[in-house]
């Protein structure tokens, strides 16, 4: 059988990309065209696109989103901005896919190839290996990180009683203290022409709530979340909610919706409010909406921090894999 091998740039791959990623085993928002283009177009630097194709005469079998530089490959956007990373490969074509990628790849010239962020249930884990080892190549696997997540009941009392009885108690009593003392007001922002301004209140409030966060929000940065949040509104996928206590913003979380999954990407709250809990809370209203809006998915995304426990995470594994010829 005859394999066609082509090198895309972003506008010519787009449309077939989209039609790939509903018959793939790792379909998620961060492997979705618009984010890797948006990473590209803002922060892909002196890096070189290697964006491939891999299909047959009658299909497509996969896409490699990757970038070269300094003769090391690697998958596009670093482990900052990218909580998942992957191959786009169609379900049941993996191993097709993959030993035509590792004889593509043996091609090129290269040092180290480095791919991060790969989930637990991943085709690469199981097929790159394999391949690798038939040139000789040394292939490494290891433990990145974790990403919590929840499957969503289909009620909030039910999502109450998943909780542990601490956890579940802990919950209702601080949104009873937070209603009993203060007035919340919860407000979204969705409509294009808000966003620059609404950005500005969610980085205020990321700055405030955490040094680390001050030290991350670079203007590069800043300038991805702006045009990603853009691009995703303009496909209904975007939820940037905001809770005010006494008409000041006291918390805020910026969430992408894509696909019955909602990610929670980021967040920030102001410290003068934090007796009250309002980040825990505002998190975990942005929760409570995923549930009435028929989400099966709620994805903390990449990191340990104690809140996502305490709102009934669930670990998924993220593994690094490199080689070396």
């Amino acid at each position: 059988m005859t394999h066609h091998f082509n090198l895309h740039s972003f506008d010519n791959l787009q449309e077939e990309w989209e039609q790939l990623l509903p018959f793939t085993e790792t379909d998620n928002l961060f492997l979705n065209p618009r984010w890797q283009r948006v990473w590209w177009e803002t922060l892909g630097g002196e890096s070189e696109l290697h964006l491939l194709s891999i299909s047959t005469e009658t299909k497509m079998l996969g896409i490699a989103p990757m970038a070269v530089n300094n003769n090391e490959f690697s998958f596009l956007g670093g482990t900052d901005l990218f909580d998942y990373h992957d191959f786009v490969v169609r379900k049941g074509s993996e191993k097709e896919f993959f030993q035509n990628l590792i004889e593509h790849l043996n091609t090129q010239n290269w040092s180290r190839i480095v791919l991060n962020s790969i989930p637990q249930e991943s085709p690469t884990l199981r097929f790159i290996p394999e391949f690798a080892k038939t040139h000789g190549w040394n292939c490494e696997i290891t433990k990145e990180d974790v990403s919590p997540g929840i499957i969503l009941p289909e009620s909030w009392e039910s999502y109450l009683l998943k909780l542990t009885k601490k956890d579940r108690h802990e919950l209702r009593r601080k949104y009873r203290r937070l209603y009993n003392t203060a007035n919340p007001t919860h407000i979204s922002c969705i409509d294009k022409e808000e966003i620059d301004a609404c950005m500005d209140d969610l980085f205020y409030l990321m700055r405030l709530s955490h040094e680390e966060k001050r030290g991350f929000l670079t203007e590069e940065r800043e300038s991805f979340f702006r045009a990603i949040s853009k691009e995703m509104a303009s496909v209904n996928q975007l939820g940037l909610y905001f809770m005010e206590v006494d008409g000041i913003k006291a918390a805020g979380v910026l969430c992408f919706d894509y696909k019955n999954r909602r990610y929670l990407y980021n967040s920030g709250f102001n410290p003068m409010h934090s007796r009250l809990s309002v980040g825990l809370l505002m998190k975990a209203t942005a929760l409570h909406d995923a549930i009435s809006s028929g989400f099966n998915y709620f994805d903390f995304l990449r990191g340990d921090e104690n809140y996502k426990y305490d709102l009934g995470g669930m670990d998924i594994q993220l593994f690094s894999l490199t080689l070396h010829r």
